[in-house]
């Protein structure tokens, strides 16, 4: 288990309700739109009083606090996703966005919502409303490479957890040339949804050794999102729990309990938790009996 390169700190959002939490962002965007509409008149004010400033050190200033505040800006939208990434918590992540889509007006980003609510939905498994959301993002209509690879991987994610090999390779396929034409991060990227494809491809073949290989790799590489940590540890849990490490089985459980939020592997790690994760009786060494023991059987195979 290994969380070092994440964020674990709770946002400043986690004890409130979307409400809440839309309210607390509105006001913090309004202090940074205060606060640069502040500067620009007082640079203004400066350049009135001091005429011999030159005109194009004076341009050079107002660039510069346009730029910050554009960024600042962008930082403050990025940390409402940290509900989802840090506090693990897709249930108030939709329901915030419920919130501002009811305050912005439906026309509104209408097509990146319906590709966000997908990702939050995936983290939920409920894989039938992440097609319906897939299926009202005009993939085709936007240039945004970024939203074109997160709209693959998620539709990609689904082919696999129906069992639809052959729509799931014409995904691989459109991935795959998709990044031929990017740059060295898009090269990155797509890299690492395919080690995630490979490793449910893992799963769902029963080749724990592999999946395992696959999870390792996942969480060396993961710098940024505490979810993704939670996730694969419950995985790795239930693998170790399948190859009689107990002691493992339990640190990766308690850790997923303990930052898994609304996540379902919260509820399912805390399930087998109050097993009280025995060791395997020897008579129960057929694999069927395994899987149902160690949960297997019901959140493992990645499939519905």
């Amino acid at each position: 288990m290994t969380a070092e390169n994440v964020r674990i700190k709770p946002t400043k959002y986690r004890d409130l309700d979307a409400a809440a939490c839309d309210r607390l962002f509105l006001k913090g965007r309004y202090l940074l739109t205060g606060l640069g509409i502040a500067l620009l008149l007082v640079t203004m004010a400066v350049f009135l009083i001091h005429r011999e400033l030159s005109f194009w050190l004076y341009l050079l200033i107002i660039v510069l606090i346009v730029f910050v505040f554009r960024l600042l800006l962008a930082m403050h939208l990025a940390g409402l996703y940290h509900i989802l990434y840090t506090d693990c918590d897709p249930v108030k992540f939709l329901q915030l966005m419920e919130v501002q889509g009811k305050r912005l007006g439906k026309k509104a980003g209408r097509t990146t919502r319906h590709l966000i609510r997908a990702m939050a939905l995936s983290y939920l498994e409920d894989w039938d409303a992440v097609y319906q959301e897939l299926g009202q993002f005009q993939a085709r209509q936007v240039k945004n490479r970024n939203l074109k690879y997160l709209h693959l991987n998620l539709l990609g994610d689904y082919c696999l957890a129906k069992d639809q090999r052959e729509d799931f390779e014409a995904c691989r396929q459109q991935l795959l040339k998709l990044g031929e034409n990017g740059k060295a991060r898009d090269k990155v990227f797509v890299d690492r949804v395919l080690l995630v494809w490979d490793r449910r491809i893992a799963c769902l073949g029963q080749d724990r050794e592999r999946e395992r290989e696959s999870l390792q790799k996942l969480l060396a590489e993961q710098k940024k999102y505490l979810i993704q940590v939670v996730i694969w540890n419950f995985r790795l849990a239930q693998l170790d729990l399948l190859e009689g490490r107990e002691e493992d089985a339990e640190a990766r459980l308690r850790f997923a309990a303990e930052y898994g939020n609304t996540l379902p592997v919260r509820a399912w790690a805390e399930e087998l938790l109050e097993r009280e994760l025995q060791p395997l009786p020897e008579a129960w060494a057929d694999r069927e009996e395994k899987e149902e023991r160690t949960g297997e059987k019901d959140h493992g195979n990645d499939t519905e």
